[in-house]
């Protein structure tokens, strides 16, 4: 996939690499981040697409990240994040750039966490709820213990009726074995009239995944009866938030969708919550999400430059 070439204007910031992911898990440590749009494995693989590249910068102590995308009225830049950790001598840097680039439109942040809304709206912005969050207390997940989580258990003790079920690590010579999920996945959703998202990021994630260290993410398969039936890619967005990044799974097993994220949230016992994104606006996947109980709904603004 070739991603946006990089106008003069923005040839001073930097592409995200693999390379970067300790400098950004450190500047957004004590920041108070729990969104999974902060999650570095994320930002690295969905940032480099056809109509859109993510870029950064540091300034007064801070990340700045910068969404290029192609819009109907041409190149436009916005912030992606806030700047991390907050600064508001970074902002102020990033309002500049995003009015030289856009001819002086006012610039906007497309992800603004609920709790960081007010220092942005201090800032000379007004923002507006754009989605919400499943969160979840993780060692709560993972014991699973109580009325609450009886559907959770049941789904998984479906699962037993397989003569041979393996959890086990990924590895990049399950690339192709996971792509075959993942068609048939995308399959079953088109099937019930949802166009799956992402792709070019998961491609990039199977390709790629050897590149980031187990302390940033995790990949882990599902095999039933010898065969690959669904994965799954997530790890710390922070010392106490994880996020659950990527998951597939094969409809056709119906408890394999809960086992993915139960076994995600075992896998990192330092960790106090995790982070399962959105719905979608799907009712099945929010049904679904729901069942895990999820202690906040997390909400994620859009914020907009006033301009005067």
């Amino acid at each position: 996939m070739k991603a946006l070439s990089i106008p003069d204007a923005c040839s001073d910031l930097s592409v995200i690499r693999a390379a970067d992911g300790d400098r950004f898990q450190a500047a957004m440590d004590g920041c108070g981040i729990k969104s999974h749009h902060y999650y570095f494995p994320r930002l690295l693989f969905g940032g480099q697409r056809k109509d859109r590249l993510l870029l950064f910068e540091e300034a007064a102590g801070a990340l700045l990240l910068y969404n290029l995308q192609q819009r109907a009225s041409g190149l436009g830049l916005s912030l992606y994040l806030p700047p991390f950790p907050f600064s508001g001598a970074a902002l102020e840097r990033a309002r500049e750039r995003m009015r030289d680039f856009n001819r002086g439109r006012a610039g906007r942040i497309d992800w603004v966490q609920e709790e960081d809304a007010g220092l942005v709206e201090s800032h000379g912005f007004s923002t507006s709820l754009r989605e919400r969050e499943f969160i979840y207390d993780r060692a709560a997940v993972a014991a699973l213990e109580g009325s609450e989580f009886a559907r959770v258990r049941r789904y998984l003790s479906a699962l037993k009726k397989h003569d041979m079920l393996v959890v086990r690590e990924f590895t990049p010579a399950d690339e192709s074995a996971c792509l075959s999920v993942y068609e048939k996945f995308r399959g079953q959703l088109q099937a019930k009239g949802v166009g799956p998202k992402g792709y070019g990021a998961m491609i990039r994630c199977l390709n790629e995944a050897a590149q980031i260290p187990a302390s940033h993410m995790r990949g882990e398969v599902f095999e039933i009866d010898g065969t690959v039936r669904a994965y799954s890619f997530g790890g710390p967005i922070n010392a106490s938030y994880g996020c659950v990044y990527l998951t597939v799974a094969d409809h056709e097993f119906p408890g394999l969708a809960y086992a993915l994220r139960h076994q995600m949230m075992k896998s990192f016992p330092e960790l106090a919550y995790f982070n399962d994104s959105t719905d979608n606006n799907r009712a099945g996947l929010r049904e679904m999400k729901q069942r895990f109980r999820p202690v906040e709904m997390h909400g994620i603004c859009k914020a907009q430059e006033i301009r005067h």
